[in-house]
């Protein structure tokens, strides 16, 4: 039995433009499948992917000693990604996908993967700069919270897409991996994983961040059978199918050059950012 959607599949991609990465981040479906289909799509991610690295590092660490902090979101979102496409993976072959392999198809879902870094820029706000050190934590801590929610609704509508799957049947997958991951963080993380995530510095907040995450953790201990259990029940029964939906459209042909320019633009005016900001900071300390 075909999805309910599937006559309404697109038949044909646009170009990835300027207007393709402001829509990405808001779900729309056009965005998603002209950057699924367009084969240069990883490397504009992975550009964005240095850019949002930077914005979380530049008041952290110093980069110039210790470049590798700005390679640890690459590996983690390698490692993170290919966890969660093999759980896709699974699902779409066990209802009815016809997929192209399983390289072909994790290249498609990595760049989109990636495409969702820039909402960490959100983390670069330095407002340790304007607000007193208890309510610098506290905006550090709301903004991981939104970008994280963000990301997670992002993931979920971007397998729909690419599925033209329904919701109910995507969202145990991704909330699944998403709780198995943060539990992993807060068991093998040296500190909180709220202060590495979320940019939070050393200062009269300890206690804040130790609350937060105890009672992150718990939560996540206590919602994560449900989520395993609607995991289980994916695979109970194979309706309504997925489709592989980038297979049956047109790839999108070209990325325009505005959208390289804003992905070169942020790495540079994050290493503009990350020199001006630790010159001044690692020299007076």
């Amino acid at each position: 039995m075909s999805s309910p959607n599937q006559k309404s599949l697109e038949t044909e991609c646009g170009n990835v433009t300027l207007k393709t990465l402001v829509r990405f981040p808001f779900g729309y479906r056009s965005a998603i499948l002209d950057l699924a289909t367009n084969h240069a799509t990883l490397w504009l991610g992975l550009m964005f992917v240095v850019s949002a690295g930077l914005a979380r590092e530049y008041d952290r660490e110093n980069l110039a000693k210790e470049p590798w902090h700005l390679i640890a979101p690459l590996i983690a979102s390698l490692a993170t990604s290919w966890i969660l496409f093999v759980m896709v993976y699974s699902v779409a072959i066990y209802r009815g996908a016809e997929m192209e392999g399983f390289w072909t198809s994790y290249r498609k879902f990595l760049g989109l993967y990636w495409m969702t870094a820039p909402l960490a820029w959100f983390y670069g706000i330095p407002v340790e700069t304007f607000l007193p050190p208890e309510g610098a934590t506290n905006a550090n801590i709301w903004l991981l919270g939104l970008v994280s929610i963000w990301r997670v609704v992002l993931i979920v509508r971007v397998i729909v897409v690419l599925f033209d799957a329904w919701t109910v049947t995507v969202l145990p997958v991704v909330l699944l991996f998403a709780d198995s991951v943060m539990l992993f963080l807060f068991a093998t993380l040296p500190r909180p994983v709220i202060e590495f995530m979320g940019g939070v510095r050393h200062m009269q907040s300890e206690l804040t961040v130790e609350m937060v995450t105890r009672y992150a953790g718990w939560w996540g201990i206590l919602t994560y059978p449900f989520w395993a259990l609607g995991f289980v029940l994916v695979f109970v029964s194979t309706e309504p199918e997925w489709v592989n939906v980038t297979a049956t459209v047109k790839p999108s042909q070209r990325i325009q050059p505005s959208a390289w320019v804003v992905a070169t633009a942020s790495i540079v005016g994050g290493f503009v950012l990350l020199a001006a900001y630790q010159s001044f900071r690692f020299s007076v300390s």
